[in-house]
């Protein structure tokens, strides 16, 4: 049987591991993508997925590497949008954040 969790339990847990780690305040965001083409058709069939690609954001500590805040998203959404979220929602605990020029 999987298991579910929401996406607000999983940040919750992300936070408190990254405050274990000691959070420095000096963060970096990026975004990966994966493409499901790569992925064999049988595989896919039995396992039931249905997206094609994947992005995922994450805020990381540049200094203890914990993971802050992660998001992501199947559709086709502009990064810049989700990168503001995961900015605006994290904005308290920044002191620096670091991306890529383009980014922001």
């Amino acid at each position: 049987m999987e298991n579910e969790y929401r996406m607000r339990e999983l940040r919750r847990l992300l936070r408190a591991s990254a405050e274990q780690a000691g959070w420095s305040g000096e963060a970096a965001i990026d975004v990966s993508g994966f493409q499901r083409d790569q992925t064999s058709y049988h595989y896919r069939d039995r396992a039931n997925y249905s997206f094609q690609s994947m992005k995922t954001t994450t805020l990381i500590d540049v200094n203890s590497l914990a993971i802050k805040d992660v998001h992501f998203t199947t559709q086709k959404a502009g990064d810049s949008h989700i990168k503001l979220q995961v900015f605006r929602r994290n904005t308290e605990d920044l002191r620096v954040l670091s991306a890529d020029a383009n980014y922001l």
